[in-house]
């Protein structure tokens, strides 16, 4: 649906009289994401910037339970995911969250993800 916009935030924390105490730089996206239960059709409906989505989408199941896999790995397969025109990866891995570069390559292709949790129901 367009270019990922991402934007660069910086933040610096300076403790009076110390200096600098720490920075932390994030690569990020604004998105504004809705969703309802269509009363005509019984079905969950996405907006993604106030725009109708068609979710098309798999499961992602931990890469690796060791969390091993290298950026360029992560890379490698979330391209093909966007390659097969998904939009959404459902990540379910037993209750460990992936790590960082996953969540990065899926901004950089535009991929959501839906974040499963595990003992939520």
């Amino acid at each position: 649906m367009g270019k990922q916009t991402l934007y660069n935030v910086s933040i610096t924390v300076d403790v009076k009289g110390f200096g600098e105490s720490d920075t932390w730089n994030h690569l990020f996206g604004f998105r504004k994401i809705e969703s309802h239960i269509d009363n005509a059709t019984g079905g969950r409906m996405f907006k993604v910037n106030g725009q109708p989505v068609f979710i098309r989408g798999g499961n992602w199941i931990l890469s690796d339970g060791l969390l091993r896999l290298s950026e360029k790995r992560y890379k490698t397969d979330i391209k093909f995911h966007a390659d097969l025109n998904f939009n959404m990866l459902r990540c379910w891995g037993g209750g460990l969250a992936e790590r960082p570069e996953f969540y990065h390559q899926c901004d950089l292709y535009g991929l959501l993800v839906w974040q499963e949790f595990w003992i939520t129901g």
